[in-house]
């Protein structure tokens, strides 16, 4: 007998406020803290929509094809996690910005120290990443970038080496998917290098992920406390 897994039914509670003395449109601190958390929505979007496509493929066609829309969802969750950090970037330079900061608690303080080293500290690797992936892969087609890359896959791999199209049918509907663009971006952003491509970045993203998360639960509950604002934010989870 085969056990069915019953899904946890979703509790979903508003949490209203008035705009005007939540986040006044003259005060740049709110402007940050709005930005912040439209980063915070697009996050947890992109984390549902990989959840949705997380089961076990055996067709050798589908596991390809699957590869190549977790490429796409790498792309775009490197493209936010770098907004992000521009926006810390410049929020950091803002003294009322600062103050409030100064009111979190250590953990939320020493995950925003991480987040800023990204851009300020010795390693530039994954800064590195986070900027060719969001300015030359996100969501652009860049001729150059691409001629670059294939010409090194060519020289990597041989001017004789092959790919191929997944033609996929169903009910009258034909799709393609084709490969050699997905290698040319993977070679684009992280560097085509066998099964294991893209596993240092995917980790970053995600430490990268949670650290931010852990900030900006700290500096919302001490943006309200500040504020005056009868509001409290408890974060249970990603």
């Amino acid at each position: 007998m085969v056990k069915t897994v019953k899904k946890s039914k979703k509790l979903r509670r508003d949490i209203p406020f008035v705009i005007e003395k939540a986040f006044p449109s003259s005060d740049p601190v709110s402007l940050y803290l709005l930005l912040l958390q439209g980063a915070y929505n697009d996050l947890q979007f992109m984390g549902e929509w990989g959840d949705s496509h997380s089961w076990n493929l055996i067709d050798r066609a589908a596991t390809i094809i699957a590869g190549g829309r977790w490429s796409l969802q790498l792309r775009f969750w490197a493209a936010i996690i770098n907004e992000i950090l521009k926006v810390l970037d410049k929020a950091t330079k803002n003294e009322k910005f600062m103050r409030i900061t100064s009111k979190m608690g250590a953990e939320s303080r020493n995950a925003l120290t991480r987040l800023l080293n990204v851009r300020l500290g010795p390693d530039q690797t994954i800064k590195r990443f986070l900027h060719t992936t969001r300015n030359r892969a996100a969501y652009h087609y860049d001729h150059n970038a691409f001629r670059s890359a294939l010409t090194k896959l060519l020289e990597r791999y041989g001017r004789d080496s092959k790919s191929h199209i997944i033609v996929t049918e169903k009910g009258g509907d034909t799709k393609f998917h084709f490969l050699l663009p997905d290698k040319i971006r993977t070679e684009i952003t992280v560097g085509l290098h066998g099964a294991n491509s893209g596993d240092k970045e995917t980790q970053a993203l995600t430490d990268l992920s949670a650290d931010f998360r852990t900030f900006l639960f700290g500096f919302l509950n001490a943006y309200v406390e500040d504020r005056h604002l009868e509001i409290r934010f408890e974060q249970t989870g990603s």
